[in-house]
């Protein structure tokens, strides 16, 4: 058995009618549909330390999971509550592997763009002073280690992320001031989830009056999270269009996996899409 990166728990509100323990499962790059047993989905050996899993089941889990069963079972929910589910979601934002590919994505961004400048006004010097050219490539072979030091460094800061995925504070601060509204659907609609669980709009991130995070709940609850004004944490009776737009947010920024309680053929297709359409939510 593999370690989850994404908690059994939270997949079970997404479970089959009558089959608590089975999920459909989606693969956007096989195009695979199954159903399967939730205890073999969303894992993968040696994801984590079992240190790392415990802290993950005790520390960030344990807590959110009470918060969760309440939300699931429209029960209001308190402050801490709140900080609770906060946490889980920005650590579920670093814990899946999509957050383990914009860990790697960013590191080596960063590290190129301080290299290549710093390259380019030696390279110029060179040009505008040929007599400093000895002193000028003993610095550029002086670069050449510095970057192997480096990235040797890079390396080691990324796998301490991947050894223990950080509770990233800015997403964790944003969702804990953002205005919360839980929506709720009995029939019609149903929601999915993903390997990648915890959608935002990376272009705006989280402090734009624009952000919004959405987060879906169970099969039947969703939760938004944006800066708008309003009582939070209320309860809010879902439209058809707002399960909708949940859905494509869902199936688009899923990196492979889609989980969801019935097997439904435009899961596959919205997730195949390059360019999705999705829009804000807006509310009276």
């Amino acid at each position: 058995m593999g370690k989850h990166y994404v908690p059994q728990f939270y997949l079970k509100g997404f479970s089959v009618a009558g089959e608590p323990s089975s999920i459909w499962l989606y693969d956007k790059h096989t195009g695979r549909v199954a159903l399967a047993a939730i205890d073999k989905v969303a894992q993968q050996v040696a994801f984590y330390p079992d240190e790392v899993e415990e802290w993950l089941t005790e520390e960030i889990e344990k807590p959110a999971n009470a918060v969760l069963d309440k939300m699931r079972r429209r029960v209001t929910i308190a402050p801490d509550d709140k900080r609770h589910l906060c946490d889980y979601m920005a650590v579920m934002l670093t814990r899946v592997p999509k957050g383990r590919e914009r860990i790697k994505a960013h590191f080596p961004q960063a590290m190129e763009n301080v290299f290549r400048r710093t390259e380019a006004q030696l390279a110029r010097r060179m040009s505008e002073r040929p007599d400093l050219a000895p002193q000028l490539e003993r610095m550029l072979l002086a670069l050449k280690v510095w970057r192997a030091e480096y990235e040797r460094l890079v390396r080691q800061r990324a796998e301490r992320h991947f050894a223990r995925p950080p509770l990233w504070p800015q997403p964790c601060s944003a969702l804990n001031t953002m205005t919360w509204r839980i929506l709720v659907c009995d029939g019609g609609s149903t929601l999915i989830t993903s390997d990648n669980p915890v959608f935002y709009f990376e272009r705006w991130g989280f402090a734009s009056r624009n952000s919004e995070v959405s987060f879906p709940i169970s099969k039947d609850v969703a939760l938004w999270a944006g800066w708008t004004k309003g009582r939070d944490m209320s309860y809010w009776q879902a439209r058809k269009q707002d399960f909708m737009e949940f859905n494509c947010r869902t199936a688009s920024a899923a990196m492979r996996f889609l989980f969801g309680p019935v097997k439904e053929n435009w899961v596959l297709r919205v997730a195949k899409k390059a360019r999705p359409s999705l829009g804000r939510l807006t509310w009276e």
